[in-house]
């Protein structure tokens, strides 16, 4: 078969347009290279703060806190990905928090025992009042909860104007309770309070973060006539 100018013309050209993709290739094989082999040569602190700067979070995102350079599972997932955030951007709401510092208590030991019943998301919790301090537990609980009959969900003080802070706990089964400081207030029937609540690994018990969202983050009770 015999070739026209113009047949040769658009063979050239394809040739041409396979070498320019090929290069292209090879730099973007090269770029992703020098980035991995950049950071590997850094210091964990160093390699931290410019993944920081690069992804616009915060190095607790990816590492545990108090703990670094250990990684969390999200941080894992960040390396393994080629430090790329493969499977989706972390939760903008899950942050580090300080840990949960115990409320004031003051003594009321000679004040009268006061005790209360609370509904809480089918679930029934019995408050003690002695004074200014209270604590609430689960006298009876709703089925799919891993908290128990017994178990402590708060204990705080409370204000002469019905102000109550503390300290409340979430529960996850084979894990021990995980405490976070929260502030709220007793008003009419209700009781509502609110703090930054654990957020745990996945499939473990450890805490990776604090998210004041979640669904543990906002606490409602009402009080039984």
């Amino acid at each position: 078969m015999r070739l026209t100018r113009r047949d040769t013309k658009n063979e050239g050209n394809a040739v041409i347009t396979r070498r320019i993709g090929a290069f292209c290739l090879a730099i973007g094989a090269t770029a992703a290279s020098v980035v991995v082999i950049s950071l590997a040569a850094m210091g964990p602190a160093a390699a931290s703060i410019e993944i920081s700067r690069k992804t616009g979070h915060t190095c607790a995102v990816c590492h545990v806190p108090a703990q670094e350079p250990r990684l969390n599972p999200t941080g894992v997932e960040y390396k393994e990905c080629g430090f790329s955030f493969c499977k989706g951007p972390p939760s903008a709401n899950v942050r580090p928090a300080p840990a949960p510092q115990p409320a004031p208590q003051p003594r009321d030991d000679n004040a009268p025992e006061e005790k209360t019943f609370l509904g809480h998301n089918g679930s029934t919790v019995e408050m003690t009042k002695r004074g200014h301090q209270i604590t609430m537990r689960y006298s009876s609980v709703r089925p799919g909860l891993s908290a128990q009959e017994g178990s402590l969900l708060f204990r705080g003080i409370v204000s002469d104007n019905n102000a109550i802070q503390g300290t409340a706990y979430t529960f996850r089964r084979g894990c021990a309770p995980a405490g976070y400081a929260v502030t709220g207030r007793q008003t009419n029937r209700k009781i509502v309070l609110h703090g930054e609540a654990p957020v745990r690994d996945r499939s473990g018990c450890e805490i990776v973060g604090y998210d004041g969202n979640g669904p543990s983050a906002t606490l409602e009770f009402d009080i039984a006539e």
